[in-house]
């Protein structure tokens, strides 16, 4: 059975396609400033995009599926905010690596 985004997953994805792309593309500081003014609808995309990697819809490597796991074991929205822009820690240096890589993924997709 070959694995594929299902249609409202995909929609959803493309409407914030250049969020995603953007930030991929810039510094720790500008990433931040956009995550706090994000609207909660990008950080379901996250959740989307996140549960995708771990059932290997979306392909990532084994490290980085293992960040989407621990996203993806609070589930809820505004958790999965407050993680992505927590200050110090681990976690923003792992999500710095893993959005660029996703954001290249889904440029192949779309």
């Amino acid at each position: 059975m070959t694995k594929h985004l299902p249609m409202k997953d995909a929609r959803l994805i493309k409407k914030h396609f250049y969020i995603i792309k953007t930030l991929g593309s810039v510094g720790k500081k500008q990433r931040l400033k956009i995550l706090k003014n994000a609207p909660n609808s990008l950080f379901k995309v996250f959740n989307v995009i996140f549960n995708h990697c771990i059932t290997r819809v979306i392909p990532v490597n084994a490290g980085n599926r293992k960040t989407c796991k621990t996203l993806l074991k609070t589930r809820s929205i505004g958790a999965i905010k407050d993680r992505m822009i927590q200050d110090g820690g681990a976690f923003p240096a792992l999500l710095a690596g893993l959005i660029p890589i996703i954001g290249s993924v889904l440029s192949k997709l779309f």
